[in-house]
């Protein structure tokens, strides 16, 4: 007799007591546990008891079978403090009280062979990965012994029909006979050119029989990356593909060993995208689907990783540079490595396999002519934020889902004063301001952006600039530029101004639990002069679609004054200058007041 206890992530566990010496876990009826969620395979993974040992044996599954956090590819055996994480789930073996008994050797290569010939013959599960087994601890892996077989894809069985339902009795004895509606088109698909499944298969295998020759039988090691280690990668790839040519018939593997190594000592297919220096930002949607922001565009792209355990070594790397984990239990990373951002959420957590978000840093120098040369925004706007910046008036800059912030951001604040010493705090190292004085510090990893913001007040700066405020760091920014920083600059996502200013108002209610919320409205209006809206259109373009004046405050509103617009494709001014023009015209600043007149 032996407990199972189950708990599904955000539920109370379960447990299942069991008197047999196996167990089979799945979706469908028919396995003795039943986990009917879309991430499990049909008959996902087994759970043998054998000599008084539990061994934990994956089916083939296609999101894998984790222990402590870490996917198996062969029979694992459980300790009693080992947790099995299976989808949305998660298991832990209770032993059975055992006799006393002189203590066993551990299994030997010939118990483990029957567990996995025992898997083997009982896989019927035709929705996993596939991936051949690869037991070869080098680089002179024989394909032809240890993998044999035909690399071709089997073709899957054609689902059955669905069972005829009985039609409801006809109101009338002779029903009229009426059209078959035409059904609605399938949805759009990106086109990805990918190789024949056998081929995926035989490349993914490649991959693993290389991790492993570089490994040195330490399956945790991440392999370095310099040169020489990229180049024993990459000859032991070429060999291994020589291997297995003849069983690639037809398939252009010509650069296959160089794109291997890269997975295997770099960022793999991610590097080759950011070489076109019009890409932005590549989506990666699984091993096989990488999407790339390109000038605006969306567009997939015909470069793919070898397999899951392919992308999974590569983020592993770049958030292990980052000095975070990456496993089931720390399913969502983010990092940086060289210019690029990595948002990661591991293959626990996700049925496609690892997905990640790649954004490159902008370093191309950006004032605000060019972005009125790029139509971002208007001549007369330009000027006016211009006149914001020489006048010490705090700006918001608001940006909707997708615009560059970061951009628009970085332009104003390139009109400060060349002597001044401007500090800013990012969580990405994208703001490129052209100015000769400037700090940079990032609040990445496990620094707290309140910490970080602390720390650029301590740098004495005559300007401060906060990109993405997010949370509780947004009342020291609020508090700071209404003492010592007169000027700041931050930004924010919303959809408009008036969102702008309500999520500032409840990102400083977070961090100061016990103040008021009009005195947070009251602070939010001393500090912020100006909220600049950037809107991000479908064809890729963005535009300041909004810069208005704050007022002050009424009761439990913060009041605006609208200043430009952008409608009917048109930049128009309203007419109106702000109320702090006759402020800024008293301390000798010049203004213009005819930007306010289309």
């Amino acid at each position: 007799m032996f407990n199972i206890v189950i708990t599904e992530k955000g539920g109370k566990p379960r447990v299942e007591e069991f008197d047999q010496n196996e167990i089979t876990i799945g979706r469908v009826q028919g396995n003795d546990i039943v986990l009917p969620k879309g991430n499990i395979s049909k008959r996902h993974s087994r759970i043998v008891l054998r000599d008084g040992k539990f061994i934990v044996v994956d089916l083939k599954s296609t999101n894998g079978t984790y222990v402590n956090g870490k996917r198996i590819n062969s029979p694992q055996v459980l300790k009693e403090v080992d947790k099995v994480y299976i989808g949305d789930f998660t298991l832990t073996v209770e032993e059975p009280a055992q006799e006393e008994a002189p203590p066993e050797e551990d299994m030997n290569i010939d118990d483990i062979n029957d567990i996995i010939n025992e898997a083997d013959d009982d896989d019927d599960d035709d929705d996993g990965d596939d991936l051949f087994d690869d037991d070869a601890g080098g680089e002179d892996l024989d394909f032809e012994e240890d993998i044999g077989g035909d690399f071709q894809a089997e073709e899957p069985e054609p689902a059955p029909p669905p069972k005829p339902q009985k039609a409801p009795a006809p109101p009338a004895p002779k029903p009229k006979r009426k059209k078959a509606a035409t059904p609605p088109p399938p949805p759009p698909k990106l086109d990805v050119d990918l190789p024949p499944a056998g081929a995926m298969n035989a490349r993914a295998a490649v991959f693993s029989s290389v991790l492993k020759a570089l490994q040195g039988g330490d399956e945790n090691a991440i392999p370095a990356a310099d040169d020489n280690t990229l180049a024993k990668a990459e000859g032991a790839a070429e060999k291994t593909l020589q291997a297995v040519a003849k069983k690639l018939a037809g398939v252009n593997t010509d650069g296959w060993a160089k794109e291997i190594a890269s997975e295997v000592c770099g960022i793999g297919p991610i590097a080759q995208l950011f070489e076109d220096d019009g890409v932005t930002e590549v989506f990666v949607n699984g091993p096989h689907l990488l999407v790339c922001k390109n000038n605006g565009a969306t567009e997939a792209s015909n470069k793919f990783f070898s397999s899951s355990d392919a992308l999974d070594l590569v983020l592993r790397r770049v958030l292990q540079q980052g000095g975070q984990q990456f496993d089931a239990e720390h399913p969502v990373g983010e990092a940086h490595f060289d210019d690029l951002r990595f948002d990661a959420v591991h293959q626990s957590a996700a049925t496609q396999g690892p997905l990640v978000t790649v954004t490159r840093s902008s370093h191309t120098p950006l004032h605000l002519d060019g972005l009125v040369e790029e139509e971002v925004l208007s001549a007369n706007m330009a000027s006016f934020l211009r006149t914001c910046v020489h006048g010490r008036k705090g700006v918001l800059v608001v940006g909707t889902p997708g615009a560059d912030t970061d951009c628009l951001t970085a332009a104003i604040a390139s009109e400060a004063a060349d002597h001044e010493r401007v500090v800013v705090v990012e969580r990405t190292s994208k703001l490129s301001v052209q100015k000769p004085h400037v700090l940079s510090l990032q609040a990445a990893g496990t620094c707290r952006a309140r910490d970080i913001v602390a720390g650029a007040l301590r740098m004495r700066p005559d300007r401060l600039v906060v990109s993405e405020l997010s949370g509780g760091e947004a009342l020291d920014v609020i508090l700071a530029m209404t003492a010592q920083q007169a000027g700041a600059i931050a930004s924010t996502t919303a959809a408009d101004a008036r969102s702008g200013l309500s999520r500032l108002e409840t990102m400083m209610q977070v961090g100061a639990q016990e103040t008021s919320a009009r005195a947070v409205r009251e602070q939010i209006a001393a500090a912020v002069s100006v909220v600049v809206v950037l809107t991000s259109y479908a064809d890729g373009t963005d535009k300041v679609t909004e810069i208005v004046e704050v007022s002050g405050t009424e009761v439990d509103l913060i009041t605006t004054q609208e200043l430009f617009v952008y409608k009917n494709d048109a930049f128009k001014a309203k007419g109106t200058p702000p109320r702090f023009y006759e402020e800024l015209q008293k301390r000798g600043i010049d203004v213009d007041m005819g930007v306010f007149r289309d």
